[in-house]
C-alpha cells in the first residue's frame, strides 16, 4: 500500500486447478434441469418467517425447536423457517391476486430446527435441505386453445419423474395421508422409501379447502414438499461403492 498498487507486477498463481464439482452437485443440477424441463420456475424465498404466516396457512410450528431472531424487523420475520410450504403458498397468493393464473414454482432450500444447546463449536441447529413446489392453473400456457387443468395426477407424475431420475422409482410407496394440516385429507399422499428404516421423505396433494376459502383461491392449488437430504442419502447408500465411483468417473 505504501509502495503503490500500480507498482506491483501482476502475476498468475504458480498452479491452477480446475473447479471440483462433486457427484452430489451434479445430481442437484440434474434435479434443477428436470423441473425446468417440466415448465417450473425456480423460486428463491426468504428463510425468515413469522408465526402469523404459519397460522395463516394452517401450518404446525414447533416452538421448542424454533431458531428465533433476537431483533426481528417485524412479526413476519421472527424465526428461521421450519418448512418451505408457507413461502410457496404466499407466492401463489401474490400471483393469483395479480392476475397470474398458471403458477408452477419450485424451490430447493434449507429448513432449521434447534436440536441441541449452542456451544462454541456447535450451533445446535439442524439444517435440512428440502425440495418444495406448487402447481396450479393450466398444464399448457397456450391461450388460444382450452387446455386441461392441473390435478393430483399432474403433480404425481412430476414426483414420479423425480424419483425415476434418481433411480429410486421402484422403492417409493405412496399412501393416503390425512394428518397434514395444510392438505386436503382426501386428496393427499405421503411418500415412503421402501428399505431399511422405511423413511417418510415427503408428501403432496391438494391444498386444504379451508385455506382455499380463506385465501380466496379461485382454482385448485397442489403443493409438495420432499426431504431432499433423506432422498439423496438413500440414493448414495443404495449404490455399491465401486459402482458409485464408476458413475462419478464417467458421468
Amino acid at each position: 500500500r505504501i509502495n503503490g498498487y500500480d507498482n506491483v507486477t501482476p502475476t498468475l498463481p504458480a498452479k491452477t486447478h480446475a473447479p471440483n464439482v462433486t457427484f452430489e452437485q451434479r445430481l442437484l443440477k440434474k434435479i434443477n434441469d428436470l423441473f425446468l424441463g417440466y415448465g417450473f420456475y425456480e423460486s428463491v424465498t426468504s428463510s425468515l418467517v413469522g408465526r402469523p404466516l404459519m397460522d395463516e396457512f394452517m401450518l404446525a410450528f414447533n416452538d421448542e425447536k424454533a431458531v428465533c431472531v433476537k431483533n426481528p424487523q417485524s412479526e413476519d420475520h421472527t424465526t428461521l423457517r421450519q418448512t418451505l410450504i408457507p413461502n410457496m403458498l404466499q407466492s401463489v397468493k401474490y400471483n393469483l391476486s395479480n392476475g397470474q393464473k398458471n403458477i408452477w414454482l419450485y424451490e430447493i432450500g434449507r429448513t432449521y430446527l434447534k436440536e441441541e444447546e449452542t456451544t462454541a463449536k456447535n450451533s445446535g441447529v439442524k439444517e435440512t435441505r428440502m425440495l418444495s413446489g406448487v402447481v396450479t392453473g393450466s398444464i399448457d400456457n397456450n391461450l388460444w386453445i382450452t387446455k386441461p387443468q392441473t390435478d393430483f395426477y399432474t403433480l404425481k407424475g412430476v414426483i414420479e419423474g423425480l424419483f425415476e431420475l434418481l433411480g429410486l422409482q421402484n422403492r417409493i410407496k405412496l399412501e393416503p395421508c390425512t394428518d397434514v394440516t395444510y392438505l386436503h385429507p382426501g386428496k393427499a399422499a405421503k411418500i415412503t422409501l421402501m428399505g431399511k428404516g422405511m423413511p417418510n421423505v415427503g408428501c403432496f396433494g391438494l391444498v386444504h379447502p379451508l385455506i382455499k376459502d380463506k385465501e380466496k383461491f379461485n382454482q385448485e392449488v397442489y403443493v409438495f414438499e420432499l426431504n431432499l437430504d433423506k432422498i439423496l442419502t438413500n440414493k448414495f447408500t443404495s449404490i455399491p461403492i465401486m459402482m458409485l465411483l464408476l458413475i462419478f468417473i464417467f458421468w
